[in-house]
């Protein structure tokens, strides 16, 4: 959801009214709910221990959520089993980010956090000269402040050989929580190992011709400790001409990449060239927090 805020006489006066605010506040709180896109549950019966707690409330289940988003070390809270005698009244625990781990089992408690939103990077596909120097298409390479990201797609006019020209990386921002171990990459070929380690993702490709006509060497990736990939969700997907061309935009879904919903995280964990074509393995990410 956004909120735009409009002044109709063109001009910043750089304070805006407590009461615009609240009234912004009141909208969103009244049309979120606890089940919007913003907040979704991560944990079930479970509660923060006393050193993840910002503060405990006692209120309903949309004005705790509206509280959490007040705090900036605020991005998750634990709420309570419902009432039996049919109040809205919930006990609330906010969360500090930085001890989102630190919780304890409880029963009919429940864990909410901000759901991780997702940016797009496409890069395009460059070969290097030495494989020892950066690779230009890595969705961490940090060449406009991109990083924390992971392979997701490719694109061709074409598809009618293993080259490519475009590649898709997807950022997943989940509060101060890191995706990938970058200081841990394992470098793999395209022809004899298909698929990265246990745990890891692909985040960056290497090919030696300058129009990256054969997509030789894949950068693995571990995810960190609190991810997982999912390997009974893994499916596999093989380039041909029926999925060349079509858009090439960071937002829009590409004819050949991951398949993507607002609940489930997606990535490449393989890369492999059979012949002229290119098979990609892809998987669900799961949350360990």
């Amino acid at each position: 959801m956004q909120v735009y805020l409009t002044n109709t006489n063109n001009k910043m006066d750089g304070n805006v009214p407590a009461s615009l605010l609240f009234l912004v506040s009141l909208c969103l709180v009244s049309s979120w709910g606890i089940h919007s896109s913003i907040f979704a549950i991560t944990q079930r019966n479970m509660r923060g221990l006393t050193t993840a707690v910002l503060t405990t409330i006692h209120s309903t289940a949309n004005y705790c959520a509206n509280e959490c988003i007040k705090y900036p070390q605020c991005n998750s809270f634990a709420l309570s089993p419902k009432n039996t005698d049919g109040s809205r009244m919930q006990s609330c625990d906010l969360l500090s980010s930085e001890n989102i781990s630190d919780i304890t089992p409880s029963s009919g408690w429940n864990i909410f956090s901000t759901k991780p939103f997702f940016l797009n990077e496409v890069l395009k596909a460059t070969g290097n000269t030495s494989i020892n120097s950066a690779w230009l298409v890595d969705c961490n390479y940090d060449q406009s402040g991109f990083v924390n990201g992971v392979l997701v797609g490719m694109w061709d006019a074409t598809f009618d050989f293993a080259d490519i020209d475009n590649v898709k990386c997807t950022q997943f921002n989940f509060g101060s929580i890191a995706l990938v171990d970058t200081t841990k990459t394992v470098v793999k070929d395209t022809v004899t190992d298909s698929d990265c380690p246990p745990n890891h993702v692909v985040t960056a490709l290497w090919d030696d011709n300058i129009r990256f006509r054969t997509t030789d060497y894949q950068k693995c990736t571990p995810l960190t400790s609190a991810w997982s990939v999912d390997t009974a969700s893994c499916e596999q997907k093989v380039s041909g001409p029926e999925l060349g061309d079509g858009s090439n935009e960071a937002e829009f879904t590409w004819k050949f990449q991951c398949a993507r919903s607002e609940d489930k995280f997606t990535a490449v964990v393989g890369v492999f060239r059979i012949s002229k074509q290119l098979r990609i393995t892809c998987c669900n990410l799961l949350q360990n927090f």
